[in-house]
């Protein structure tokens, strides 16, 4: 999941060399990863929490309906 804690390390498609920067200092930086690992466990605690998708198909369905 992209988000704010790790947009850093989206890089353009076909760009080799940001890929290569981007993934050494994953692999060099383990409190980073740990990191961003809480963040974004707990960004998709947050956005497919149960009671959250069941209002968005709920909505989507009154929509459609």
């Amino acid at each position: 999941m992209v988000s704010a804690a790790n947009k850093q390390y989206v890089v353009p498609r076909g760009d080799e060399a940001a890929y290569a920067r981007a993934l050494a200092a994953l692999i060099q930086g383990g409190e980073v990863r740990a990191a961003l690992g809480r963040a974004n466990r707990l960004l998709c605690a947050k956005v497919y929490d149960l009671r959250v998708m069941v209002d968005r198909y709920r909505r989507l369905y009154e929509e459609l309906v």
